[in-house]
């Protein structure tokens, strides 16, 4: 069961990466105040340089989460699925 555990876990963790990569993404695109576009990378001056491409990268990772986060949901489900049968089958 630990091996379900860890798997699930690490699925969670890899179908919410895109939603974690969009909200940096878009506040720094606020905050320094850049054009974003979902099919054009613009300039967008920062502390470290151009940061246009990273932004970009950032927030059209976010409609990866369209895929990944029902695809999430159905994984959580089913361990807690799998949870609720383990714990019945101990008893």
């Amino acid at each position: 069961m630990k091996s379900i555990r860890r798997l699930s876990i690490a699925i969670l963790l890899f179908c919410a990466l895109p939603l974690l990569c969009l909200g940096p993404a878009w506040l720094s695109a606020e905050l320094l105040d850049c054009t974003i576009e979902a099919w054009q990378v613009h300039p967008c001056p920062g502390p470290v340089g151009d940061m246009g491409q990273a932004i970009y990268i950032g927030v059209t990772m976010g409609w990866l989460g369209l895929i990944t986060g029902p695809v999430g949901a159905l994984v959580a489900a089913s361990w807690i699925g799998l949870e609720m049968i383990h714990s019945a089958w101990r008893r």
